[in-house]
């Protein structure tokens, strides 16, 4: 019995993924910053160029621009789909990193997050958020 307690309180010591809505950066294993969804736009009026928009942070801290957002959708960084994930300080762009979306709709959004960046930090976040039209 000794023995389970233990195992649990180590499982949830161990716990640093993203909840629900938020952001989680880490430089190897130690979280380093956390932040929650600041901003969730679909905008029909921008095009091609970001439809979906989410930022994470106050002040903004990342965000993520899915030119094309649709359920079950499966998106790279350098496919052709234009996946952008972004440092807002300084613009700095991931090198590598995915999106896995469960559903997008004009007003809502369920999808997973990594990316990489050029000095080794790595996101992670989960998004589950109501969009909203910038213009409206």
């Amino acid at each position: 019995m000794r023995c389970l307690a233990v195992a649990l309180l180590v499982l949830i010591g161990c716990a640093h993924g993203p909840k629900v809505n938020e952001v989680v950066f880490k430089v190897g294993r130690k979280v380093t910053t956390r932040a929650l969804v600041t901003s969730a736009t679909f905008c029909p009026g921008c095009g091609e160029n970001a439809p979906v928009t989410i930022t994470f942070g106050t002040p903004p801290h990342v965000s993520v621009v899915i030119p094309l957002c649709y359920a079950h959708a499966h998106s790279k960084i350098g496919d052709h789909d234009k996946l952008s994930i972004e440092l807002a300080l300084g613009h700095v762009a991931a090198t590598e990193g995915q999106i896995d979306i469960a559903d997008c709709t004009s007003k809502h959004l369920v999808a997973s997050v990594w990316a990489v960046f050029p000095d080794g930090s790595r996101l992670d976040a989960n998004i589950d958020s109501e969009l909203v039209d910038p213009g409206h």
